[in-house]
């Protein structure tokens, strides 16, 4: 019976050895020369004294962006998201604000404000980087910039119109989310080419928004804080689409990541004469059909031998031609081969199974068989002591769409808005009331209280009393005080647990 089953499984394994010998064939899916093209986008805010110009602060938020332009020259032109830029939008395009006062260390001071960009190509080398005029629109999300002059620290990505035919294709997201750089793993970061993440999933399908008219790319491939404005790439290394965000239903945990659909931001590509490589697929079919055919006709013709005159004689058994059998039944013949020689062996391992489990002759002590062993239980070595407890700062959502979401809270600024390539509690795109990058949060260990500031929103911040924070001033809290952002359906609460 035992030898039955041998057989049988030897054959299905054999048979699945003919079944992927069609696979050989299957080209390789992501590639590594696809990530040369991405990048990390930052919009950096410089805050400076009125007076004497010094920088006394600086904040960043980051996303990602990847680079256009044609084969095999260094590319000046790269793509992103709006979102991704929108402070530089807002705040003056990279232009002094007017002075305002704000709180700075032991004092309130007189400051200006101003937004760069800037494209980093490791954790220390950057080019600053500018919108192009008129080829950026907030509903549609996409965003077209430029350098100075081209880099050769990037390769240029083709772009390849997304088409129906496409649905459940493999796609992969390629850029620089901000989880990858979490206090878990605790990774040495750079921004550099090795430091980007790649996720994969398929294409789930084409649609149009019908608020926004912006034709979307749907896929199962995850997209995180952070890759917003990196390029949705499919097996042909093709940029599709650019990724810009992860709709949640809080209800059922349900998710859906959405690209912008390429054909967007090639509309702002051909205003400005921007110009790009786009991937033909019909022409690269024929390529590849005319290399075959090279193929073939470069094969080498032995030429037929010149006729000799013989007496005659009975015509011999004709002999197959060689080359006579096609690849395909050689394969097949090699395969039965291993078949047998796998069965041989197969009998060959029963028989001598067969004999060791032969009963021993009397007079030998037969040979113990091993039980299975029991489950051991191992004591500490030492007693486990309980540890005291641990209070974790943190700030709690009570906004209904955030169904109770508590993130900690640091010295370091926890942003709170409708940017999520900033903000760490982002709100949906347009709740009411909510900035893209609306106030910050930290605690201050030494004063056991947390600090609120509000980084000047147009609506406003307010403490659970209803006054309204003066923008740039950080605001003591104490755990289980209560602000909200804008109006109070939008209210967090600080707590220490």
């Amino acid at each position: 019976m035992r030898q039955k089953k041998r057989l049988l499984a030897l054959f299905a394994v054999f048979a699945l050895v003919l079944m992927a010998i069609p696979a050989i064939r299957v080209k390789a899916a992501f590639s590594e020369e696809t990530k040369k093209s991405v990048a990390v986008l930052a919009c950096y805010e410089e805050y400076a004294d009125a007076r004497t110009g010094e920088v006394v602060l600086t904040q960043y938020g980051w996303g990602s962006c990847f680079f256009i332009g044609e084969e095999g020259k260094d590319p000046q032109y790269l793509i992103s998201n709006y979102h991704v830029v929108g402070e530089y939008v807002e705040n003056g395009k990279g232009d002094w604000t007017d002075p305002f006062m704000a709180d700075i260390g032991a004092g309130r001071q007189s400051l200006v404000e101003r937004v760069t960009l800037r494209v980093y190509y490791d954790g220390s080398s950057y080019d600053e980087a500018y919108l192009l005029p008129n080829s950026y629109d907030e509903l549609q999300d996409v965003a077209v910039l430029r350098l100075d002059k081209p880099t050769s620290r990037r390769d240029p990505i083709k772009l390849q119109i997304p088409v129906n035919e496409m649905q459940g294709k493999p796609v992969y997201v390629i850029g620089f989310p901000g989880q990858a750089d979490n206090a878990i793993a605790n990774p040495i970061s750079t921004w550099s080419l090795e430091d980007a993440t790649v996720n994969s999933g398929v294409l789930s399908r084409l649609v149009t928004s019908s608020s926004t008219g912006t034709r979307l790319i749907q896929t199962d491939a995850i997209i995180q804080m952070g890759h917003s404005g990196s390029p949705l790439v499919n097996d042909d290394g093709c940029a599709i689409g650019i990724n810009t965000k992860t709709v949640q239903n809080w209800m059922t945990g349900e998710e859906a990541n959405y690209a912008v659909n390429i054909e967007e931001v090639m509309t702002y590509l051909n205003m400005n004469n921007v110009k790009y490589d786009l991937f033909d697929p019909s022409a690269a079919a024929a390529s590849e059909e005319e290399e075959e055919a090279e193929t073939v006709e470069e094969e080498p013709q032995q030429a037929a031998p010149a006729p000799v005159e013989q007496p005659a004689e009975p015509a011999p058994e004709p002999e197959p031609e060689k080359g006579g059998f096609p690849i395909w039944v050689i394969g097949v013949i090699a395969v039965i081969v291993i078949v047998i020689i796998g069965l041989v062996l197969a009998l060959t391992l029963g028989k001598k199974s067969a004999q060791s489990n032969v009963m021993p002759q009397q007079g030998m002590p037969p040979v113990p068989q091993p039980m299975p062993a029991a489950p051991k239980t191992v004591a500490p070595s030492s007693p486990i002591k309980k540890t005291e407890a641990i209070h974790t700062p943190s700030v709690r959502s009570l906004a209904v769409q955030h169904h109770g979401k508590t993130v900690t809270v640091t010295d370091k600024p926890l942003l709170i808005g409708r940017d999520p390539s900033a903000c760490q509690i982002v709100f949906d795109e347009g709740t009411p009331g909510v900035s893209g990058r609306h106030c910050q949060l930290t605690y201050d260990k030494a004063t056991n209280e947390f600090l609120l500031t509000d980084l000047r929103s147009s609506y406003g911040t307010f403490l659970a009393n209803g006054q309204k924070l003066d923008a740039g001033v950080a605001y003591h809290m104490k755990a289980g005080d209560s602000f909200y952002l804008g109006e109070q359906a939008n209210s967090m609460r600080v707590e220490i647990k």
